[in-house]
């Protein structure tokens, strides 16, 4: 069974150590001209009541509410602290007070927010245009899936949200450094994991102390940073192996290779499952004309169902952790959007309404 260690770089194109162009940001500017490509066919062949002009309108309507709409869910789902704490940033050398919720660039952003986002803004766009806010969740959600799909790809090449271990039951394993990041925030638990760094840290040579000190930890010293809980050795040991992973030091690699755990790749089959499989099934669903809201409440089923299944693959946040009957905060909020969903398929499929749509 081949071993792959990801070493992936996130930046498409890079300016310093941490400022450049992502893989991820391209992949949101990527959904959202394939969004605004099939909406405008649409328009075209007249299969919407939005003209050809208002694509780009409606486009950035839905930007906006998924940008905002992902990263307030993300705040409230998952890390409600950063909704009252505040971080310093530094501007020409002047240090700045900035509240947390905005810290984007630090991550954090979750799909379900991202859907609620996008909600307000068909409500939002609809009644300011005066156009049906259900035709316009559907027009959403028939393009929207294939953004999920490639965002997911951007996750994995971040060698973020990853997989649970294979236990010899993956016939693709992949080993993601950024497991050590889990180590660091749950460290009473990953201590083994920490003291087994040594190797590794043997080869990156000393550090800088607090003091301006050069330090090189023995075996025994590294023991007993990990033991003692002394965060500043520890960490700092953890950046430069990052460092190493980003300049592709292979020795690095191969002995951090031996310490890691094979993991499934999880964001690639939830980049199938939720992003590609899903517009499958919405192609499906709008070859021919439906009443308005059909596909949107479609959608939602499918996309919850598929993403129950997924997470089934993928470690939760390490901060949360798995909750009740041992599942995660995304397939208890995906059950959540499945019920919803269901109740407003049933709803659309009852209205009387004039079919409207379909790409046939």
């Amino acid at each position: 069974m081949t071993e792959y260690i990801h070493n992936l770089d996130p930046f498409a194109i890079q300016f310093s150590e941490s400022f450049g162009i992502r893989w991820y940001g391209l992949a949101y500017i990527f959904g959202f001209f394939i969004c605004y490509y099939l909406t405008f066919r649409l328009t075209q062949k007249n299969k919407t009541l939005l003209r050809p002009e208002q694509v780009s309108d409606f486009i950035a309507f839905l930007a906006f509410g998924t940008m905002i709409g992902g990263r307030l869910g993300y705040c409230l789902f998952y890390d409600p602290k950063l909704l009252v704490s505040f971080s310093p940033v530094y501007l020409f050398g002047i240090s700045f007070p900035m509240w947390d919720a905005l810290a984007i660039w630090h991550g954090g952003m979750a799909s379900h927010g991202g859907i609620i986002g996008i909600i307000f803004a068909c409500v939002l766009y609809g009644r300011l245009y005066k156009l049906p806010i259900f035709h316009l969740l559907d027009l959403t959600t028939f393009a929207g899936a294939l953004a999920i799909g490639f965002g997911r790809i951007a996750n994995f090449i971040n060698g973020e949200l990853y997989g649970r271990a294979c236990e010899g039951k993956c016939v693709w394993p992949v080993k993601f450094p950024d497991e050590l990041h889990r180590w660091l925030a749950n460290w009473e638990k990953y201590k083994v994991q920490l003291k087994s760094l040594y190797p590794v840290v043997k080869q990156l040579g000393g550090i800088a102390g607090p003091e301006g000190q050069l330090l090189l930890p023995t075996a025994t010293k590294w023991q007993q940073w990990v033991e003692s809980g002394s965060k500043y050795y520890v960490e700092s040991y953890v950046k430069r192996i990052f460092n190493a992973i980003a300049q592709n030091q292979q020795q690095i690699l191969k002995d951090l290779g031996e310490i890691l755990t094979a993991r499934h790749p999880s964001q690639l089959y939830q980049s199938v499952m939720e992003g590609f499989l899903v517009f499958i099934v919405m192609v499906i669903v709008w070859r021919k004309p439906q009443k308005p809201g059909v596909l949107a409440a479609s959608w939602g089923v499918t996309y919850a169902l598929m993403r129950i299944l997924g997470e089934q693959f993928r470690m939760p946040d390490a901060h949360i952790g798995y909750q009740l009957w041992g599942l995660t905060r995304g397939q208890w909020l995906s059950m959540a959007m499945l019920i919803g969903s269901v109740v407003l398929l049933f709803f659309v499929l009852n209205r009387n309404q004039q079919k409207m749509g379909g790409w046939r």
